[in-house]
């Protein structure tokens, strides 16, 4: 989405952020060269985004350009629980993912992960198998969500076991 373009970019230290094709977000600190560049109509932009097709990312060689305004707070619970998904490298749940991440103190698997995908702009976040956490800008086109009894790994929380389920064998509890 936009916003998640924004608060990724944002995230990462950059002044501008770009949405184009549908699913892709570019950062940037200014226009090449300095220079403004020629203006295309609005509705060239019409590729609707992957992350929320009631809302346009941009469009083929157009690329919405948003400033970002330091003075502007952003807050966005990444907390909610979407549910369960099969995660496999032939169906991923998550696209433009980054490598899965292993916490060594992972006394709190899920808020870490959530807290970790959101400093660096991922508005998902998912645990697998009480082990990994991966962060993605949006749900894969084929995800596929299971029953919630599929996610059945449970969370290493120390004097609180069975409390809470994190992922399971291929299976991607998602926030």
């Amino acid at each position: 989405t936009v916003e998640a373009c924004i608060v990724r970019c944002e995230a990462a230290g950059y002044d501008y952020a770009g949405v184009e094709f549908g699913d892709e977000c570019h950062c940037g600190t200014g226009y090449a060269n300095g220079a403004m560049p020629q203006g295309a109509p609005a509705s060239d932009c019409d590729v609707a985004c992957a992350g929320n097709g009631s809302e346009t990312c941009g469009g083929s060689w157009r690329i919405q350009v948003s400033t970002i305004d330091p003075s502007v707070v952003v807050v966005v619970l990444r907390s909610e629980l979407l549910g369960c998904y099969v995660d496999t490298a032939s169906s991923p749940a998550l696209s433009n993912a980054i490598a899965p991440v292993s916490f060594t103190n992972n006394t709190d698997l899920v808020s870490q992960c959530v807290d970790y995908c959101d400093t660096l702009g991922y508005p998902y976040a998912g645990v697998e198998d009480a082990v990994d956490c991966q962060c993605g800008l949006s749900l894969s086109g084929g995800a596929e969500s299971v029953d919630q009894s599929q996610c059945n790994s449970t969370c290493p929380l120390p004097g609180d076991a069975g409390r809470e389920f994190c992922g399971g064998v291929q299976r991607m509890q998602l926030y």
